[in-house]
């Protein structure tokens, strides 16, 4: 069984016998021909409705579910109300980065920002599962300038096998409550 080679992506200049794929356009189709399910994890989203556009478009018109796992900062004071405090953090998102209306991610957060460190946290990690076919690991966030300007690396993976490992390793913190739901999209 031959297996499709990984495919190198990046973001930033190349040299002359570059033969890496751009990483707005690669995210930009994946979303595009996402047929069911999307998974996405995300540090940072400023300026990223220009992103996410391309998955609102599948969700609306073609019924793609989408999960997303994003940072919210760790609080630096024990919270009297920490759901507020996960509100708070998270309404920029749901005012920049998706202004689109219905329908709505399902975004969730690592709980264990709600509570002062030590131990520090951060939910630091980019990529995305589609379809249970298609991962984009990548160290660009979900920005312009990480998917148009700075310099960044990633990986395209076309292989079932690993595309299930990487959704279940993400469905796993949901179904162990490790990483909550907020719901102050709906």
């Amino acid at each position: 069984d031959k297996r499709p080679s990984p495919e190198l992506v990046w973001t930033g200049p190349e040299g002359v016998a570059a033969t890496a794929r751009d990483t707005a356009v690669v995210l930009r189709s994946l979303f595009e021909n996402a047929q069911t399910h999307v998974v996405l994890a995300g540090y940072s989203f400023i300026h990223g409705k220009e992103v996410l556009e391309p998955l609102y478009k599948g969700m609306k018109e073609r019924g793609v579910r989408a999960t997303f796992i994003v940072h919210i900062p760790q609080t630096e004071a024990t919270l009297d109300a920490p759901v507020k405090y996960a509100e708070a953090a998270l309404a920029d998102f749901g005012e920049k980065t998706w202004p689109f209306g219905a329908p709505y991610p399902r975004i969730y957060y690592d709980k264990r920002a709600l509570a002062p460190g030590p131990p520090y946290c951060s939910m630091h990690a980019k990529c995305v599962a589609v379809d249970g076919r298609w991962a984009f690991i990548s160290s660009a966030n979900f920005t312009q300038r990480g998917q148009e300007r700075n310099i960044e690396t990633g990986v395209l993976i076309e292989d079932a096998e690993f595309v299930e490992h990487l959704t279940m390793q993400w469905l796993g913190l949901i179904e162990s409550g490790a990483v909550v739901e907020w719901e102050g999209l709906r």
